[in-house]
C-alpha cells in the first residue's frame, strides 16, 4: 500500500502476480526437503520394497514420484497402500497404509497423491508442522 501523491487519505493498494503455496482441500501442501524417502513395505517376502521420493507434505498427507518400473506398477486410483514409512537418513515415521487419492502419468515415473484413511500419527502432523515453519523463515 502506498499513499498517492497530490490526493488526501488516497491510497494505492497493489496485489502479487502470483503466490507460490498449493492448496490441498483443507490444508497447505509445501515442497519436503531433499532425502525425504516414502518405503512401502511389501508382505509378500519375495517382492521387493518400494521406495518413493517425497515431492510435497501436508497434515492431510503427500505426494511422491514412483519410478516406472514393470515390477512395480503404481497402486490404483483409490486403493489402498502397502504400510508405508516415511524416512530421513535415521528418522522413522510409521504411516500405516494410505489412500491412492490421484496418479499423474509422467516419462520417468508416476507422481502419486496420498492420503490418511485414519487419523495421521502424531509425528508426521510435527514433521508437517516444522517444514512449514522453515518454509516462512526461508
Amino acid at each position: 500500500m502506498q499513499a498517492l501523491a497530490g490526493v488526501q487519505d488516497g491510497f494505492a493498494l497493489s496485489f502479487p502476480s502470483s503466490i507460490d503455496v498449493s492448496q490441498s482441500r483443507h490444508s497447505e501442501r509445501c515442497p519436503t526437503p531433499a532425502g525425504h524417502l516414502l518405503h512401502f513395505c511389501a508382505l509378500d517376502p519375495h517382492l521387493n520394497d518400494v521406495v518413493c521420493r517425497v515431492h510435497n507434505i501436508s497434515r492431510g498427507g503427500l505426494a511422491g514420484l514412483w519410478d516406472r518400473c514393470p515390477d512395480t506398477p503404481p497402486p490404483a486410483r483409490g486403493s489402498l497402500t502397502d504400510a508405508a514409512i516415511l524416512q530421513r537418513a535415521d528418522h522413522r515415521v510409521q504411516l500405516g497404509k494410505l489412500r491412492v487419492a490421484h496418479i499423474t502419468s509422467r516419462k520417468a515415473g508416476y507422481f502419486i497423491g496420498l492420503g490418511f484413511e485414519q487419523d495421521a500419527p502424531s509425528a508426521f502432523g510435527s514433521l508437517v508442522l516444522d517444514m512449514q515453519r522453515s518454509r516462512l523463515v526461508a
